[in-house]
């Protein structure tokens, strides 16, 4: 079989934005490729028709608003002549054509999932395919084939350009054809890695140009943005937060200005009710869920009749969405029952700043079910003066943990690592002769509840003297809470900490409005204990605005620094220099400088990697994520017009209006990924229109795939054909100070690495008496998931009298050494322990798809244990037979009832774990008709003693691992179940087997 090198895939007719009628009309029909005139194959969906030919391809598209048709046709120059399309992957289905006279009749006519060129070029075959809205087509280049020979000559366009962003814009009498400009990336399994490569435009004639890569691999050429839609209705919209489901189902949170946001039939709250104070704080808070293909699922206002807005949001195995933000309604939707169902707050003593600020009202807490529709709980949460939640995660038992900011000294404290208010402060006074700052904060709080909504696990302040702030949370696999922040207190609480001593914040001169001081990173307890806690931060403002943490308990941050010696930076780093402004920049009394990204060891203790992100201009890293190989995906927004983009990006240039409203900043969006060392940017681009967007929250699902969400004003945002609203709704220019324009949810392709889910280990027992343990030379059984692909049995059959140590690809390390497998599953694999010592020893699965992580667990030098067999009654019975074997043993199994076993009878028990023979038996090998027998045991059938013959166990001849202990039964046992227990070197095995006794 050929091993493909590699994969060149391009969209067509999905990418036609610019002629909206061109794209498929019917989504339950499947594209479909029959055979055409010439031993052409023709594809039709909605106004267009494919026809691929030997050597061509050709696209008509006809405008229906119009009249107009095209015909583009695209020669593969240089190709193989003799190479002809034919059909593949055959539908069930088959078509008809009963025009004309019988006899010009054609029925079933074979139809195709796709068409297949081999051979278009040496090597390299041509395939097309789609489905939904997309016709896509792929080189596969095998090994030997040389993508450089591939060249596309168009013809039938009017024009032909690469725009900005790197796209190949196809203009026609019928709209404008766009190709997107490739993402490339290699993976060995799912792994991805970007590689470098994009389209060259010389005259009419297209080839592509690729930076190195492992011909050893698959090279895939995707299209980066998959999926692009506004959200919002004729006022203003900003999205806050984006979380995701098992399914890759999309969720997110914000706030909202419109009366007409769209929404989903039965929403919790169809209806705008909010937003009385000015319309610079809130307006309704909104809940929105997209299916991972991008369609809406629910749209739900949030609040009451005044201002409401979500800032975060996380999501449950059940698809449950969490919901924080803060309020300023008296009537919000509280439950009955909830933590906290009255408002406490004040209502707006604090002010605001792009959802790290000022506290206003109170924070509040939400659980939506599933569908939208309802709340499980929702509870205000706060004390007497202002609050506000900014981020939220939730466990897998529904435990929900809320950080955020509050000026209350009656916040409700429990359990709490810091139980009272220390303060606010440290901004620049706002007016001349007035002390009073712009922006007050308080202290940061950090707050766990319950499933139910109804009670605090712990809720406690985090702070210094002047103003602190949490801005980020994580959990790690332990639900071990890591918070990042930022704080202007010289006396924040640090513990165990990597930098001890506050770095300071530029002067009233530099920030005459805001100061943030340091950012921060702490790390506390599912219980509410303070781990470890460190500053963040140089001489000018920082901040920490997302938080990450890997499998090890590294921490990864990202944020925006003004420090020319921001910590940790060195010549390494990615980016070594500041580059941003270090003055106030357009009078906005705010300079955010460049972005940062950080990742700090397990122990909080030290650095891995610093490093700067960002241009000339205003920069601010908002949220980041880890993928599978290490990398940091992170994104934020980009006033800079000269970030060093990677060849690759799907935007090179930035687009934004470059206005500076600190409440808002404008520019561009950006997307990084940086590499596991933190020296290379592996993927750099903007994403935006052509006025302002913020990516102000990202996720990575299951399938590499980039999730962002942010805000925009721009009419001309990239979208993709199969959008939920494909544009722009609006804005109003009422509220100044936060003029966000639209919502946006954008999904990225071939930038995040994926690696095919890895097997895991749950637990590792004995595999008779399922005891926790593994015991020299005896049968084990491994629980987990993803432990192999499919099933599979030895047996026991015996190659060269040993059981195999690899079994379908699947293979156990204990201590080291290789285990011998008998049985394979996805959750559980048989196998025989090889010859350990005793003591803590680690257990490792290694399949295809990767290797587990070790599991530690005791070895043991004896645990004897009977085989189980289970009755319908569910008591466990230990599997005998008799000496001839019969009735328990067929195929190397026990595969039918145990025996009952007849007063004076010898009977024979089967078992593991009693110990070392004589002779030695070596681990995974058939035991010798010799029978070596280990040491003496004893054994006992209720409290009568059983004599056992010859007063040992033996290894069953032809058998591994498994031992005879035959029996006699007393004569004087009356009927009935009795606990069959051995004994040996004062060791038994389970009392909670059972064997029946029956004349």
């Amino acid at each position: 079989m050929t091993t493909r090198l590699g994969i060149l895939s391009l969209t067509l007719p999905a990418l036609l934005a610019a002629s909206p009628a061109i794209r498929r009309t019917d989504a339950r029909l499947p594209l479909y490729f029959e055979t055409g005139a010439h031993g052409s194959l023709v594809a039709r969906q909605g106004p267009y028709e494919l026809a691929v030919e030997s050597g061509a391809t050709t696209l008509t598209v006809r405008d229906r608003a119009t009249g107009r048709a095209a015909r583009v046709t695209t020669r593969l120059s240089g190709a193989n002549t003799t190479a002809h399309p034919a059909g593949d992957d055959p539908l069930a289905a088959r078509a008809n054509y009963l025009f004309g006279s019988p006899a010009q009749w054609r029925v079933g006519v074979p139809l195709y999932r796709r068409a297949l060129t081999r051979d278009a070029y040496p090597a390299i075959d041509l395939v097309f395919h789609g489905a939904a809205d997309t016709l896509e087509y792929d080189f596969v280049v095998h090994p030997g084939g040389d993508p450089r020979r591939i060249a596309l000559e168009i013809s039938g366009s009017t024009a032909l350009s690469l725009t900005p962003a790197g796209d190949l814009a196809i203009a026609t009498p019928a709209g404008s054809i766009r190709w997107h400009k490739p993402a490339i990336y290699q993976g060995a399994g799912a792994l991805r890695q970007p590689v470098a490569g994009r389209f060259v435009l010389r005259g009419r004639r297209v080839t592509f140009a690729l930076g190195p890569y492992d011909h050893s691999r698959d090279l895939v050429i995707d299209p980066a943005l998959a999926y692009g839609t506004y959200l919002g209705g004729s006022d203003n919209e900003a999205s806050r937060g984006v979380a995701l489901d098992s399914a890759g189902n999309i969720y997110i949170t914000g706030d909202t200005f419109s009366l007409n946001l769209p929404h989903t039939g039965g929403s919790l709250q169809a209806s705008y009710h909010g937003g009385t104070l000015g319309g610079d704080i809130g307006g309704d808070a909104f809940v929105a869920k997209f299916t991972s293909a991008g369609a809406l699922s629910y749209v739900t206002y949030l609040g009451g009749s005044a201002d409401d807005a979500g800032t975060a949001i996380a999501v449950d195995s059940a698809g449950n969405a969490y919901i924080t933000g803060y309020t300023a309604s008296t009537d919000f939707p509280a439950t009955r029952g909830a933590l906290q169902t009255a408002f406490g707050g004040s209502g707006g003593s604090g002010k605001y700043l792009n959802g790290m600020g000022g506290p206003f009202g109170d924070a509040f807490v939400a659980k939506l079910n599933p569908a939208g529709n309802a709340l499980v709980y929702a509870t205000y949460l706060g004390g007497s003066a202002d609050e506000k939640g900014v981020a939220i995660a939730v466990d897998s038992a529904g435990n929900a943990y809320v950080g955020g900011t509050t000026l209350s000294t009656n916040f409700p404290a429990m359990n709490a690592y810091q139980s009272a208010y220390k303060g606010g402060g440290g901004s620049p006074a706002f007016v001349a002769g007035d002390p009073s700052p712009f922006l007050l904060n308080g202290d940061g709080f950090l707050a766990a509840i319950n499933p139910a909504g109804s009670a605090l696990v712990f809720s406690t302040y985090l702070g210094g003297s002047l103003d602190d702030g949490v801005t980020a949370l994580a959990l790690d696999a332990s639900n071990n809470i890591y918070a990042g922040g930022f704080t202007l207190s010289s006396n924040f609480p640090v513990q165990s900490a990597y930098q001890t001593t506050y770095g300071g914040n530029d002067p009233a001169a530099a920030q005459p409005v805001i100061a943030t001081g340091d950012g921060f990173v702490a790390k506390f307890t599912s219980a509410g204990k303070l781990v470890y806690s460190t500053y963040l931060g140089g001489s000018g403002d920082d901040a920490v605005m997302g938080i990450a943490v890997d499998a090890q308990g590294a921490v990864y941050a990202t944020g925006f620094t003004s420090s020319a010696n921001f910590p940790g930076i060195a010549a390494k780093s990615a980016q070594s220099t500041f580059a941003g402004p270090a003055h106030v920049h357009d009078q906005t009394g705010f300079v955010w400088g460049d972005a940062f990204v950080a990742k700090l060891a397990p122990t909080g203790v030290s650095l891995v990697y610093s490093t700067y992100l960002g241009g000339s201009g205003e920069d601010a890293g908002m949220s980041i994520a880890i993928d599978q190989a290490g990398d940091a995906i992170v994104g934020g927004f980009a006033m800079s017009s000269n970030l060093k983009v990677t060849s690759d990006a799907v935007q090179k240039t930035w687009g934004g209006s470059g206005s500076s409203n600190f409440t808002d900043p404008t520019g561009d969006g950006f997307l990084a990924r940086l590499s596991p060392d933190g020296s290379s940017f592996l993927y750099l681009s903007y994403y935006g229109g052509e006025a302002s967007e913020a990516i102000t929250s990202l996720a990575i699902d299951g399938q590499g795939r980039v999730v962002a969400s942010g805000n925009t004003t721009s009419s001309q945002l990239p979208v993709t054909a199969n959008a939920a609203q494909k544009t722009f709704g609006g804005q109003s220019s009422i509220t100044p100070t936060e003029t966000t324009g639209d919502a946006f949810v954008a999904i990225f392709t071939g930038i995040a690495s994926v690696a095919a889910p890895a097997p895991a280990i749950t637990a590792v027992v004995n595999g008779a008496s399922f005891q926790p343990g593994v015991t020299a030379n005896a049968w084990m059984t491994i629980t987990g998931s993803l432990l192999a692909s499919g099933i599979d049995n030895w047996n026991n059959s015996v190659v060269n009298g040993v059981l195999p140590s690899k079994l379908d690809g699947v293979s156990v390390m204990v201590g080291g050494k290789p285990a011998f497998i008998n049985y394979i599953s996805g959750g559980q694999i048989n196998a025989v322990a090889p010859d350990i010592p005793a003591g803590p020893t680690t257990v490792i699965v290694t399949n295809s798809s990767g290797t587990s992580a070790p599991f530690t667990v005791a070895a043991n030098v004896l645990a004897p244990a009977f085989f189980p067999w289970y009755a319908g009654s569910g008591t466990v019975y230990a599997v005998a037979t008799r000496t001839d074997y019969s009735y328990a043993v067929k195929n190397g199994t026990f595969s039918v009832p145990t025996v009952a076993a007849k007063p004076g009878e010898v009977i024979i028990l089967w078992g593991t774990a009693f110990g070392p023979t004589n002779p030695p038996t070596p681990s995974g090998v058939a035991a010798p008709a010799s029978a070596p027998t280990a040491d003496p045991v004893t054994v006992t059938i209720g409290t009568t003693p059983a004599p056992v013959y010859s007063s040992y166990g033996y290894l069953a001849q032809g058998y591994a691992s498994v031992y005879q202990i035959a029996i006699t039964v007393p004569a004087t046992l009356p009927d009935g179940d009795y606990p069959v227990v051995a004994t040996i070197k004062g060791v038994s095995s389970p009392s909670t087997t059972m064997l029946t006794v029956a004349h």
